[in-house]
């Protein structure tokens, strides 16, 4: 099934090395198919020069608070590497 996502921000991440990440964060819909009735939102994470894209599926059913968890996600600069991670802290506070 395809994500519809919505983009909420880009960041630049500067590395040491002269190079750099840019991160856009965005906050995906699941439309109510399979086992939860109704819209489900996730966050997610797109690294511009590798095209990797990492996101969490399902983590709530308001919009809200998906959006206010990708505003979290881009003030700290999460990579992919720590989305999952972030996601379950901030799922278990």
């Amino acid at each position: 099934m395809p994500i519809k996502a919505r983009e909420i921000c880009t960041k630049v991440l500067w590395l040491g090395t002269g190079s750099q990440l840019t991160l856009t964060y965005f906050v995906s819909v699941d439309d109510g198919t399979g086992d939860l009735p109704g819209p489900h939102y996730g966050v997610g994470i797109r690294v511009k020069e590798t095209g990797n894209v990492t996101f969490v599926r399902s983590i709530t059913p308001e919009r809200e608070k998906a959006e206010r968890l990708a505003d979290i996600l881009a003030s700290n600069f999460v990579t992919p590497t720590a989305l999952y991670d972030c996601v379950y802290d901030w799922l278990c506070r």
